[in-house]
C-alpha cells in the first residue's frame, strides 16, 4: 500500500490526533487493541515491539491480553537471537514484512512454543507486521485473534490500514527512548533529565546541597602493566559495578568515572534533606565496600588481583550544570566541596583506611564517626579534621 493509497482506519485516526500522547507503553496498547475490538476485530493479544539503544536491552515491548493485565518487557542482549530467531513466530519479518501462522489447525505450527501457546489460549489466526521505521531498525506489531476460521481478507486490510499510524507513533517513542537511555546512560538520570528539559546552554548552571562521593580504585598504575587490555577492562567494569550499584540504588547520582575513579552525588533536595543525602550516601559506601571485599575472592581464584578503593565523603555546596566548550559540554559538578573531597580521598592511603568523611558530613549522617585527627591536605592552609566510620 503506498501512502497515496492509504485509507486510514478509525484507530489510525486516533493515533494520530490523541494516541501519540499517551506516555505509558501498556496503556497504548491496551487503547489500540479496544479501539480494532471496537472496529470489529475479536482480538485476545497485541503485541508491539520497539528497538532500543541501550547497554543492557535491544528492544521493549508491550503486551496487551484480553483476560489479564498487560506487561511492559525489556528484552536482554543475549537473548536477541532466540527472540527474533530460532522458535519465535517473528522470524519470518527478517525476510518479510508481515508473516501469517493459522491456529486452528490447518497449520502445524508445533515447531514454535509460542504460536502452540496461543492456540493453547483460543486463539486461531496470528498476524506480524514490520513497522518501519526512520532510522536502521524498524519495530514489530503482532495481533492474535479467536474469530472462528481466524483472520479474513478484511481484518488483515484493517490492520494493514491502522500500520502507518501506528509505525509513526512508535517510531516517535523509540526516539524518545533512545535519548533518554542515552542520556541515562552517559550523563546519569538526572543530569539526563534536565538535559532533556532544555538545560543544554554552557554556564545554565545552578548551585545545589549534596552529599558527595569520591572514590579511587587503589593499585590501578599496576594493574595496567601487569594486565592484558581485556583484564584491565573487565577490572575496571568490576570495580565500577560494585560501586555505582549500590550509588544508584541508594538515590544517588554517577557523574563521572574518571580513569580509575568515580564522582557521585546525592542531593539533599531530591534525597529530602542533608541528613537523609548524607545517610544515604554512607549506607551506598559501605555496601559498596561489602561488594568489592565479596568478589575479591572469586578475582584472586581466577588470578586476578584483589579490588581495593579509598572513598571520601563531604557535603557541602556545588554548582550542577553545564561546563566546558562552546560546542563540547559536560553536565556535571564544581566548586570547592567536590575539591575538598577529592583531597580527602587522597588520606585514605595515609591513614590506612578505605573510607574518610568530614566533619560537615560526619554531622549529618546519623553514625556515631570516630575521629581520625587533623591532617593537612592540598590546597588548604590549615588542617583538616577528618573522620571514620565508628
Amino acid at each position: 500500500m503506498s501512502s497515496t493509497e492509504w485509507s486510514p482506519t478509525p484507530t489510525a485516526l486516533w493515533l494520530l490526533r490523541e494516541g501519540w500522547q499517551i506516555a505509558d507503553s501498556e496503556q497504548l496498547a491496551e487503547q489500540v487493541s479496544l479501539r480494532l475490538q471496537a472496529e470489529g476485530l475479536s482480538l485476545i493479544r497485541a503485541f508491539f515491539g520497539i528497538p532500543s539503544l541501550h547497554p543492557l536491552y535491544f528492544a521493549s515491548a508491550a503486551i496487551w491480553r484480553r483476560d489479564r493485565p498487560g506487561e511492559y518487557l525489556l528484552g536482554a542482549h543475549r537473548d536477541r537471537r532466540g527472540a527474533l530467531l530460532g522458535t519465535s513466530p517473528l522470524r519470518g519479518l527478517e525476510e518479510a514484512t508481515e508473516v501469517r501462522h493459522r491456529l486452528d489447525g490447518s497449520e502445524d505450527v508445533s515447531w514454535s512454543d509460542v504460536l502452540v501457546q496461543f492456540r493453547g489460549e483460543g486463539g486461531t489466526d496470528y498476524a506480524a507486521f514490520t513497522l518501519p521505521f526512520f532510522g536502521q531498525q524498524n519495530g514489530v506489531a503482532s495481533f492474535v485473534t479467536d474469530a472462528p476460521g481466524g483472520y479474513t481478507e478484511a481484518d488483515l486490510d484493517r490492520l494493514r490500514r491502522l500500520l502507518p499510524a501506528l509505525g509513526r507513533v512508535l517510531d516517535l517513542r523509540s526516539v524518545h527512548d533512545t535519548a533518554t537511555n542515552l542520556l541515562n546512560t552517559y550523563v546519569g538520570r538526572d543530569a539526563g533529565e534536565r538535559i532533556l528539559r532544555g538545560r543544554i546552554q554552557r554556564g545554565d548552571v545552578e548551585r545545589i546541597d549534596a552529599a558527595i562521593l569520591f572514590c579511587d580504585l587503589r593499585g590501578f598504575t599496576a594493574m595496567s602493566r601487569r594486565l592484558d587490555g581485556d583484564a584491565l577492562v573487565g577490572t575496571l567494569n568490576a570495580f565500577f559495578d560494585a560501586v555505582a550499584e549500590p550509588v544508584t540504588q541508594r538515590g544517588g547520582e554517577v557523574l563521572k568515572f574518571m580513569g580509575d575513579g568515580l564522582l557521585a552525588i546525592f542531593s539533599s533536595e531530591r534525597r529530602g534533606g542533608a541528613e537523609a543525602a548524607c545517610a544515604d550516601a554512607i549506607a551506598a559506601a559501605e555496601e559498596a565496600l561489602d561488594a568489592l571485599e565479596a568478589g575479591n575472592a572469586a578475582r584472586e581464584a581466577a588470578g586476578l588481583p584483589a579490588l581495593t578503593c579509598g572513598m571520601a565523603l563531604h557535603l557541602g555546596e556545588v554548582f550542577y550544570g553545564n561546563i566546558g566548550a562552546a560546542d563540547r559540554l559536560d553536565f556535571t559538578v564544581i566548586g570547592a566541596a567536590v575539591n575538598l573531597a577529592s583531597r580527602l580521598e587522597g588520606l585514605c592511603k595515609q591513614l590506612e583506611v578505605p573510607l574518610v568523611m568530614s566533619a560537615d558530613f560526619a554531622a549529618r549522617c546519623g553514625r556515631q564517626p570516630r575521629s581520625l585527627g587533623s591532617h593537612r591536605v592540598r590546597g588548604l592552609e590549615e588542617a583538616v579534621e577528618v573522620f571514620g566510620v565508628g
